[in-house]
């Protein structure tokens, strides 16, 4: 993934976090979450572990992405920090960009999710080096919501 899709991901995601910053708690707590990503193109779903980080501080939380039985689906790990009252997580998926269906081209990207502690919605910035069909990289941006089980 080259440096420049990463740092634009990146970017997007802390200016998001930035000026969407509301008066938050410093943890959405830990347990098991469904991630609702917002997108009709692929097959995406997954079940967030949230625990505390190796280094326990109130401002990380650790997050074991669990995909469920469905083509394309990769389990992911990655450490959440707070920054200015909303959590950050960034983590390469290897998988993380599926076209065509459901037995379609998967192509790695660099995801950086955002999302406020408070009402555990948030945006997942996508990047990619190439797009669906060969097409230009960039990056996508994608609603989720959390949803405590």
């Amino acid at each position: 993934m080259s440096a420049l899709v990463k740092a634009g991901a990146l970017s997007f995601a802390l200016g998001v976090a930035v000026a969407c910053a509301p008066a938050a708690s410093a943890a959405s707590g830990y347990g098991n979450f469904d991630l609702q990503i917002q997108r009709g193109t692929d097959y995406h779903t997954y079940i967030w572990v949230v625990s505390s980080c190796a280094n326990p501080a109130p401002d990380c939380e650790l997050i074991t992405a669990i995909h469920r039985p469905i083509a394309g689906n990769v389990s992911y790990t990655g450490e959440a920090h707070l920054f200015d009252g909303q959590w950050v997580l960034a983590v390469d998926i290897g998988e993380g960009l599926i076209c065509g269906g459901y037995y379609g081209q998967n192509i790695p990207t660099h995801d950086v999710f955002t999302w406020d502690p408070n009402t555990l919605a948030g945006n997942a910035a996508s990047a990619s080096d190439i797009g669906c069909g060969g097409a230009p990289g960039g990056v996508i941006n994608y609603p989720f919501v959390l949803t405590r089980l």
